[in-house]
């Protein structure tokens, strides 16, 4: 009985360090590139949410004939919507930490109406005050225009930041103080 010689073809040690060598080079300068597309998109997407939550802000003030509130918390990277349409789980608001969740991982920089940090839609759908909030993350920054008159909703391009910002709160903090917002938008 003859047996075949089969011959195995394998790479050498040499030959797979210099691909993982390669490779690793290709990583290092990939990288930052791509930590920065995933940055830009966050601070994107954060604005859009911010933008169409306003917007629909404005279209349940419309809707309902009723004054719709909307409120933000610098400090904790989050904003509230009070007196929407109930909805079949009884809520008629919606809370939206920014920094605290995975999808945005956005700080919101600052808020400003007037001197206040909030405002509310009246039954016609115009906002009492305009005004802009700023997100941003450690080296973009986007800022959403609420218009006074028309109360229609712009969002501006990334910029970089002149100052990094702080980075926002991971986790949703359990003592956001909305109430005080309130009474502040309310004189």
């Amino acid at each position: 009985m003859k047996f075949k010689q089969c011959r195995i073809s394998a790479f050498s040690l040499a030959e797979v360090v210099a691909v993982v060598a390669v490779m690793a080079v290709v990583l290092a300068v990939a990288q930052p590139r791509f930590a920065t597309a995933i940055e830009n998109d966050r601070v994107r997407r954060a604005a859009t949410r911010l933008a169409v939550d306003i917007r629909l802000a404005q279209s349940e003030a419309i809707q309902q004939q009723d004054t719709v509130r909307v409120l933000f918390a610098p400090v904790a990277d989050a904003y509230r919507i009070e007196q929407l349409s109930t909805a079949a789980d009884g809520t008629t608001s919606i809370e939206v930490y920014l920094g605290a969740d995975a999808d945005y991982r956005t700080a919101i920089a600052a808020a400003d109406f007037g001197g206040r940090n909030g405002f509310s839609f009246d039954r016609y759908g115009v906002p009492n005050a305009g005004g802009t909030v700023t997100l941003g993350s450690r080296r973009l920054r986007s800022t959403v225009t609420v218009d006074a008159g028309t109360g229609q909703v712009t969002i501006s391009e990334l910029s970089r930041n002149a100052v990094a910002l702080d980075p926002p709160a991971r986790d949703v903090p359990a003592d956001v103080e909305f109430a005080p917002l309130v009474v502040e938008l309310l004189k």
